[in-house]
């Protein structure tokens, strides 16, 4: 076995989970900053200003979502001309956890192939409209 591949990769993940630790912290300060940052720029009545090689601004953008505690709101939208913008969609991780939990159901220690397994724990009408796929990944928790 080649070590210092191994080795490689252990420390460029170590490296990673720093930088992530970090950039989370970065982003808290951000977050906590910005409210002040905000207000001062509307105390001086500024949308930027510049600060060294940056310039910082105030950005303003609108966003919307469907209150899906209405029954009626997606005939609302497609009697108001935005028919386009509905579809009918399946969450892909609760879908996924399902699979997973059915596969375990029938999973034994002779360790069949996904395949195998997906044929005994789901139905066939669920097969014929299911992507599934088994994804291998190599992961590094701290010592």
């Amino acid at each position: 076995m080649n070590m210092t591949k191994v080795k490689r990769y252990v420390d460029l993940h170590a490296r990673k989970t720093k930088l992530e630790a970090e950039l989370a912290s970065v982003k808290e300060k951000l977050s906590e900053l910005e409210p002040f940052v905000l207000e001062q720029f509307e105390k001086a009545g500024i949308q930027n200003m510049k600060v060294g090689d940056w310039k910082p601004y105030v950005h303003s953008q609108i966003w919307a979502s469907v209150d899906k505690s209405n029954p009626r709101a997606m005939e609302i939208l497609k009697a108001n001309g935005l028919a386009d913008l509905v579809s009918e969609t399946v969450n892909s991780q609760s879908l996924s956890a399902y699979v997973r939990e059915q596969v375990r159901l029938y999973e034994d220690a002779d360790s069949k192939n996904l395949e195998e397994v997906l044929k005994q724990a789901l139905p066939d009408e669920l097969l014929d409209v299911l992507k599934v796929s088994e994804k291998t990944s190599l992961r590094v928790v701290k010592a």
